[in-house]
């Protein structure tokens, strides 16, 4: 008795693997890549920080004491208020769970000299 079926049957296990295949090698594997606005750099007030990733989905973890940041470092929720030097460090990490290379900025905050001058003598 033939089975009419067996070989759609058959190809159709083929098509399966070789999309379940092609799907494991295309899997995302491009890391995001996070910026910090504005940048780093020398200022005489306090800094609002806005950190972004460039994928959507992808999560941002940094640090303002100059060490590495990890998948543990406190996760950016919203803009970072910098009132004193610091340097900040960056990473994202997609839900591919691809890990950013660390972005790294230093804030300089030194605020105006606003002393009178000395009088002469």
């Amino acid at each position: 008795m033939k089975r009419p079926f067996g070989r759609a049957v058959a190809a159709v296990a083929v098509a399966v693997i070789a999309t379940l295949a092609l799907g494991a090698c295309s899997r995302d594997k491009t890391p995001p890549i996070v910026t910090a606005s504005p940048a780093g750099g020398n200022f005489e007030t306090a800094q609002q920080v806005t950190l972004s990733a460039s994928e959507e989905g992808a999560t941002i973890h940094f640090t303002l004491d100059g060490s590495e940041p990890t998948r543990t470092s406190p996760e950016y929720s919203g803009p970072i208020t910098l009132e004193t030097t610091a340097t900040l460090k960056i990473i994202g990490v997609d839900p591919a769970d691809n890990v950013s290379a660390v972005g790294s900025e230093t804030y300089t905050i030194t605020p105006p000299d606003t002393a009178p001058p000395a009088a002469a003598k």
